[in-house]
């Protein structure tokens, strides 16, 4: 099941399917309907859940960087 959640009123999604034992996630980052971050990642050795979870926050923490408040 795809998982998202809200930063500062962007919509941050991850959503993986498997193909030859590589978990294929897609990351998104959303406002308004308009895509701000697509970016895919491969996951090896774990379950969805944990692919979806990972995807999910290297998408949050792009999101940070693109708005200013990376290191």
């Amino acid at each position: 099941m795809p998982q998202a959640i809200i930063i500062e009123g962007y919509r941050v999604s991850s959503a993986a399917q498997q193909q030859g034992g590589v978990w294929q996630v897609l990351c998104r980052v959303e406002r308004g309907g308009l895509l701000m971050i697509d970016v895919r990642r491969e996951y090896r050795h774990c379950s969805r859940t944990v692919a979806e979870s990972c995807a999910l926050i290297f998408a949050a923490r792009q999101l940070h960087e693109w708005l200013g408040h990376g290191e």
